[in-house]
Parts: structure tokens; C-alpha cells; sequence
């Protein structure tokens, strides 16, 4: 059924606003989410500490393991930051990225291993696709010049995998990484998550097992190429001049989290303000009901680990942190965002100062 908006939520003492989707309501379904009568006008923009302070490297070690999950980061040499920007996506024949055989194996067995030659062409023609995200888009003779480089690569015409030869180091520290974290992970850099470009991963998820797998969807995402080339751009503060970086690789212990139980709470001049779905295309039905019992849950949680970390120095007075809540209770850190963050179910300006 179709997602529609069902009514606030209780609120807790201190006027926390809650918002959520049910398939309830589908006479809902086209109505613009509104917080009532406050018209603050637009989003404030973030300035460059605040943009700063919201990276993954700077707000983890607030919490750690215990609030946020494992993770670990590498420190990226901008010659493999360049490369990132570089149009094009390469995927060898030996490469390991999902399913694939690694280098020991010979090429028939390959093709065995990664599901056939059909399995490899398809995938090869949707590495064409997404290379002509800065030239383009991949025509037939584009992809038929990538599955003959293909072909010439399997009876050893081209040159090594340019990846392997420029930065083996990288990712053998990527690999050590992983297998510390259990064997999975979900990668992303200072702010973003490559989650546009889980149409190239086979579980259509973040979920990576080695260094190759991550490398492809980083390459394959616009959103951490906005990272490396407009981290700061939107910034009132902004200065062209000023560099950027340093960028870092971050390798979070894959979590199977439900996204219907992942929530956004917003923070206004340090209160705890709102609370809504994060993912407004999943049905929050297991909400319903609990507003209350979830809203209690988010204050004490704010209030015993979030509040005060993120805003020392006056760098974040102001902004949003994702939540993941498991059906046991436990709440999970998964993302920080500055004042710029979407406001889902509110409207822009919906949070007065008074809220």
C-alpha cells in the first residue's frame, strides 16, 4: 500500500516532535509533512567547522564501539584521491569484487567462479555504464570496447591492473582491516556512504568482503565523489583557496541493520527537538503505538551519551544524528550530519528557536 503520514506522535515532557510513515493513510500519501506553524524560512548553511565536526574520523571516537559499532580508517594518499576522480571503472579479469576468483585463479575457472561469461559481460557493461557518468552515457560501442579490452586482458594483451600496481599497499591495509572486523564491512569516506552505487553489488547492499569490492563502489559513487571534489563547496564560510582533505577511508563492521527501525533526531541549539523515520520509503508501522515508549528512549539516550560530545567549542549548537533502534532496545549511532541535514518529514524551518 501506498506510504501515508500518520498523526505526530506523543511527545515527551520537554516538546520533542515525532513524525511518521504507515501504509495506513493513503489519502496521505501526496501531503506535504508539515510541523504546524512555523515558517523559520530556509535551512540554515553549515559552516566549515560545523562541516568539519561531522565527519566520520572527528565524531566517532566520541562514542567508539560501544554507541557507534567497530570501525576503522585509513588516512587516503591523494594520489589514490585522484584516482577516485577519474573517469572510468576497470574491473580485471582476476579481480575479486563480488564473487569474482582472485589472482591465483586461471581464467576458465573465473569465469566458473563469478557465474559464467554472461555473469562477467553484464557486469563489465554496468562498469561502462557508470563510467559514463563524466563522459556521457556508455553507448553499445562503449560497452563493446570494454568487453574487448576484457577479452584482450583474459589472453594477456593489456598492461597489469593499474589499481593493483599503484597502490597494492592501500589495499592490503584495507584487506588486514576487514578481516579485524570480522570479514565484512560497509565502506565510506569523511561524510558519505557509497549508497548509489549498490546496484553494482550483487546483495544490493554496502556490505564489502575485500579491498577490490570496496574500491568498485567507492569509484562507481557520485556521492564520494562529492566528497573529495565539493566537501566544503556549500559552506558559508567557504574559501576556494583553502585545502582540502586530508580524506579519509572508513571501514564500519557490517551490521545487517533494519532500515524501517533507523530514526533522524534533530538537535536545536543543543535540545533535543524532533524525531521522524529516517528512510521515508519504509514502513515505520512498528512505531505506531510506541511514539511515546520510542520518544523516552531517544531522550534518555540524548541525554546520557549524545548531548554535550558534539558541541564542545561551539563547533555544533546545531544538527542531526541518525539512530539505528533494535527490537531489543538498543540504540546505535550511525550517522552525524550538520544543520544543512534533510529534514525528512518536517519542513524546512520547522524547527522555531523556541522549539
Amino acid at each position: 500500500g501506498g506510504a501515508g503520514e500518520g498523526g505526530d506522535g506523543a511527545g515527551s515532557s520537554d516538546g520533542v516532535v515525532s513524525r511518521w510513515l504507515t501504509p495506513l493513510d493513503d489519502e496521505a500519501a501526496t501531503a506535504t509533512p508539515n510541523t504546524a506553524d512555523n515558517d523559520d524560512g530556509p535551512l540554515p548553511v553549515a559552516t566549515v567547522a560545523e562541516a568539519e565536526a561531522c565527519q566520520f574520523h572527528c565524531w566517532y571516537p566520541k562514542f567508539g564501539p560501544k554507541y557507534a559499532g567497530k570501525a576503522e580508517w585509513l588516512t587516503l594518499p591523494q594520489t589514490f584521491v585522484d584516482y577516485l576522480q577519474q573517469d572510468g571503472i576497470t574491473v580485471p579479469d582476476d579481480s575479486r569484487a563480488f564473487g569474482r576468483p582472485n589472482s591465483s585463479s586461471s581464467s576458465s575457472s573465473s569465469s566458473e567462479a563469478a557465474g559464467g561469461d554472461g555473469w562477467r559481460k553484464s557486469f563489465e557493461a554496468a562498469a561502462a555504464e557508470a563510467a559514463g557518468r563524466g563522459a556521457g552515457e556508455a553507448n553499445d560501442d562503449d560497452a563493446s570496447s570494454t568487453s574487448s579490452e576484457a577479452d584482450d586482458g583474459a589472453a594477456g594483451e593489456v598492461e597489469d591492473d593499474p589499481l593493483k600496481s599503484q597502490f597494492g599497499g592501500l589495499l592490503t591495509q584495507i584487506d588486514e582491516r576487514i578481516e579485524e572486523l570480522g570479514g565484512a564491512i560497509a565502506p565510506r569516506l569523511n561524510w558519505s556512504c557509497p549508497k548509489d552505487s549498490v546496484w553494482i553489488n550483487p546483495f544490493s547492499s554496502l556490505q564489502c568482503r575485500n579491498a577490490e569490492e570496496v574500491v568498485l563502489m567507492l569509484k562507481a559513487s557520485d556521492r564520494v565523489l562529492h566528497d573529495v571534489t565539493q566537501g566544503f563547496q556549500s559552506c558559508s564560510d567557504y574559501n576556494p583557496q583553502g585545502e582540502g582533505g586530508p580524506y579519509v577511508l572508513v571501514l564500519r563492521k557490517w551490521y545487517d541493520f533494519d532500515r524501517r527501525r533507523e530514526l533522524r533526531c534533530f538537535v536545536v541549539d543543543g535540545r533535543l527537538a524532533g524525531v521522524c523515520q529516517r528512510y521515508l520509503g519504509e514502513d515505520a508501522s512498528d512505531f505506531v503505538g510506541r511514539e511515546a515508549e520510542t520518544l523516552e528512549q531517544i531522550r534518555d539516550f540524548f541525554e546520557g551519551v549524545v548531548r554535550g560530545k558534539l558541541g564542545e567549542g561551539g563547533a555544533l549548537a546545531s544538527y542531526a544524528f541518525d539512530v539505528h533502534l533494535s527490537r531489543s532496545g538498543k540504540l546505535t549511532i550511525v550517522d552525524v550530519n550538520h544543520c544543512e541535514a534533510h529534514r525528512l518529514l518536517f519542513e524546512e524551518g520547522g524547527f522555531g528557536r523556541e522549539a
